[in-house]
């Protein structure tokens, strides 16, 4: 697939959809109270189609949703590189995404459903996903995770509009290549995975930030894109420090006030921090 097949329409519409300003009281402690008005994120509910056949519900911030799917679909294991869709088609209001496989791709729906720990009714319903493989190891530098401090530092534009999204970055050769934000912590990372996989970016040479905390949906997700190391501002669980030793991700976590935390290298692993 050279460009995903999108609908030419409403894309303005839906970016000033992202926010929306509702009345509030404001009350103080001691006890004094006021009328204002705060700006909220909007939920964008987006139906997931592959090969006529539903996939999966994504609760979503209502932009960069052509990146969402193509990311999610990495890294459930429907797919393995951009070349894999034969038409991306997301309809103009952005509730509906039709996705058709080039020939020879498989998808099987299930009836079970999978929910995610981002606690936004996203649900998953497909069967038969792709065996997890490890990665490659990449040598990377401190440098480069005190970058992703610093960035994170700045604000984005709907966290400084709500205080209330996530943010992903990805990076590229030590470059901060891709960013963005959505009400879901897995949403952000899937939307910067499926940037890369758009532009078709060598993802062995890529490290990944999430804001949110690192379970082992969200490591698996990095395991999936070929991503080999994974950075957070918070810790990851004890699973997903296991599942990163077993498949080669580097996790770095605990990145703030010009510290990090690195947790260990797999057996064998050759992941060399360059200082």
């Amino acid at each position: 697939m050279d460009k995903p097949i999108l609908s030419g329409k409403a894309w303005e519409a839906r970016e000033a959809a992202e926010v929306c300003p509702v009345p509030v009281t404001e009350i103080t402690r001691d006890g004094g109270s006021r009328a204002a008005a705060k700006t909220l994120l909007t939920e964008n509910r987006l139906a997931v189609r592959v090969n006529e056949q539903d996939a999966m519900r994504i609760v979503c911030t209502p932009t960069d949703l052509h990146e969402l799917v193509l990311g999610r679909l990495l890294t459930e294991g429907i797919i393995q590189s951009a070349d894999d869709i034969d038409v991306l088609y997301i309809c103009p209001e952005g509730t509906r995404a039709e996705v058709i496989l080039r020939e020879g791709v498989t998808f099987r729906p299930s009836r079970a459903e999978e929910t995610p720990t981002c606690c936004t009714d996203n649900h998953v319903l497909i069967e038969g996903r792709r065996d997890l493989k490890p990665v490659q190891p990449l040598a990377w530098e401190p440098a480069w995770i005190w970058k992703f401090e610093d960035r994170f530092a700045q604000d984005t534009r709907l966290h400084r509009l709500t205080h209330s999204s996530h943010s992903a970055f990805l990076m590229f050769r030590g470059d901060i290549r891709y960013e963005a934000e959505d009400i879901g912590r897995h949403n952000a990372v899937d939307k910067v995975i499926g940037m890369a996989l758009r532009d078709h970016i060598d993802r062995s040479e890529c490290l990944l930030y999430t804001s949110g905390r690192v379970p082992v949906d969200m490591a698996r997700k990095a395991i999936r894109a070929g991503i080999p190391v994974m950075v957070s501002k918070e810790a990851p669980t004890a699973e997903s420090v296991l599942l990163a030793r077993e498949y080669g991700l580097q996790l770095i976590g605990g990145v703030k006030k010009g510290r990090m935390d690195v947790y260990g290298k797999s057996s064998g692993s050759t992941f060399t921090c360059l200082s």
